[in-house]
């Protein structure tokens, strides 16, 4: 609020309460696209460890 008690305006026509919202459905929709990266990823390296070759791997290479 500003000193006349008016409340403060950000840019946009919106209530505190849906500003919120906004962020949060924003912060939802950055979470779906890191787990689905996150998944790709895991499917990926779980595959890698049935393949033919990574039985001829050294020690180091498995760990890594």
């Amino acid at each position: 609020m500003t000193a006349d008690g008016a409340p403060v305006r950000h840019g946009r026509d919106e209530s505190t309460e849906e500003r919120a919202d906004r962020r949060w459905v924003e912060m939802l929709q950055e979470v779906r696209v890191a787990q689905t990266g996150a998944q790709i990823l895991f499917g990926f390296l779980l595959s890698v460890a049935f393949t033919p070759r990574f039985r001829q791997l050294g020690a180091f290479d498995k760990d890594v």
